[in-house]
């Protein structure tokens, strides 16, 4: 469970196994990161505003808080199919914070 009163729930597949290391690494995965704070069906909501051909002025409006007001923006929004991309080495990064007991 994530974001303590929205209830995100979050399932994951682990699909194999590489050598023990003592750090943690992402080596696959899909999906734009989604917004912070937009509640529990806005995300869908979202995704469903870029995919919109003559998008309402709710769309527009929730469009444009993702892209310049959200709490972690994305200004170049999730049109074009870009719902599904994310970044690998951004995630890794932020791995990389993460220390292991030995």
């Amino acid at each position: 469970m994530y974001d303590f009163g929205d209830n995100w729930r979050h399932t994951i597949a682990v699909q194999g196994r590489a050598d023990a290391t003592n750090k943690f690494s992402c080596v696959d995965g899909t999906g734009h990161y989604v917004a912070e704070d937009v509640k529990q069906h806005g995300w869908h909501d979202l995704k469903e505003a870029y995919k919109a051909e003559d998008p309402d002025e709710d769309q527009y409006e929730l469009m444009d808080w993702f892209e310049n007001r959200a709490s972690n923006p994305d200004p170049l929004g999730l049109g074009n199919g870009r719902e599904h991309e994310w970044d690998k080495d951004f995630v890794n990064l932020a791995l990389d914070t993460i220390h292991v007991a030995k």
